[in-house]
């Protein structure tokens, strides 16, 4: 019999108190149409996915980690995810650069530990959140912060970490993909919190997904939308920015950067972290050309030029000082998989 039943009722809480958070978020805008329509599905969502967050509590252990200069819970399931924390922990491959960033960007906080700041606080967000350390990270600081990930397993830990940091009225789990556009997709299940995916085959729109070996569940239809959507007039409407997005999505930030176009050409984002990964972009049919002409326009063009590409392991960075240079490194690049930091370095129009 699972311990923690109790946090069935506080979960419910938990959604209530968070979709009320989001709807003081939104309700200056005056242009509702789609966010309205995310608005609902979220409620939703929370309303009918509340009591699985804990379904499976008895595979789910808490752990409190130390991430740069934050202490913090997480929750993970035995046997699948302590390598996804320990991989970040360890700063494997190119994640000691991301965690740097992070540190550097967000140092000082938006306000005292475990507390709101309202709806002015600065908004951070975390695209293909996986455990939510980076957010969870982010909340610690005080700040405003939106955590993306279409794994229902992923969404229950989030939750859960939410809970259990104290982070509620400012940390949010979104469980919606982010792309080019409002959607109904759908995706493969499992019953892990999975660091890396690859496509789905035969869709329409596409979204990540990995065969754990286990027999594949039934494909679960959830919603897709532009982050323009959702944030654009929210933003303006507020006068709100993003501080810092951190983008992972395991080959899909063309279609998140699709989508958010009007953000950056208006300056709300200050500093961007980008996983481009060229090695899984023909599986999807994304042409590396494509992928470059669109980074240079929606950043380089809108301001984004101060530019590195992280190197993993031990290879170097490597900055970039032109839109060509970009567009080159993008396009005919050599890399399989890189982060990227992009910082706007003109003035945004709030």
């Amino acid at each position: 019999m699972c311990k923690v039943k109790i946090w069935y009722l506080i979960l419910i809480v938990i959604c209530l108190f968070q979709a009320k958070c989001w709807a003081e978020f939104r309700h200056n805008s005056t242009e509702h149409h789609g966010h309205d329509h995310f608005t609902h599905h979220l409620m939703q969502y929370t309303m009918n996915k509340s009591l699985d967050a804990f379904k499976h509590c008895n595979s789910v252990t808490l752990r409190k980690i130390t991430f740069m200069d934050e202490s913090f819970f997480v929750w993970e399931k035995s046997n699948t995810i302590g390598d996804t924390v320990d991989y970040v922990l360890n700063g494997q491959n190119g994640e000691k650069k991301v965690s740097n960033i992070f540190s550097k960007v967000l140092q000082g906080g938006a306000c005292s530990k475990h507390s709101s700041c309202g709806i002015r606080n600065p908004i951070v967000l975390d695209i293909g959140a996986n455990m939510g350390i980076y957010g969870l990270y982010a909340g610690m600081k005080g700040y405003q912060t939106y955590m993306f990930d279409v794994q229902k397993s992923c969404q229950r830990d989030i939750f859960a970490a939410i809970t259990m940091n104290h982070l509620l009225g400012h940390t949010f789990v979104i469980p919606f993909a982010a792309g080019s556009e409002a959607t109904t997709i759908e995706i493969d299940q499992s019953t892990h919190c999975y660091g890396v995916f690859r496509l789905s085959k035969g869709q329409q729109h596409e979204i990540y997904t990995k065969n754990d070996g286990q027999a594949k569940l039934k494909p679960l239809a959830t919603q897709m939308y532009s982050l323009d959507s959702i944030f654009h007039q929210q933003l303006l409407q507020n006068k709100r920015f993003i501080l810092l997005t951190k983008i992972d999505t395991e080959g899909y930030e063309y279609k998140v950067v699709s989508g958010m176009k009007n953000i950056l050409k208006d300056g709300l984002i200050k500093h961007l972290i980008v996983e481009i990964s060229p090695y899984l972009w023909t599986n999807y049919g994304f042409e590396r050309r494509k992928v470059a002409d669109l980074f240079s326009e929606a950043l380089w063009d809108a301001g984004y030029q101060s530019v590195v590409a992280f190197g993993n392991f031990d290879e170097d960075d490597k900055v970039l000082h032109s839109r060509d240079e970009l567009h080159s490194y993008i396009s005919s690049g050599t890399f399989r998989q890189r982060d990227f930091h992009f910082e706007r370095t003109i003035s945004s129009i709030i």
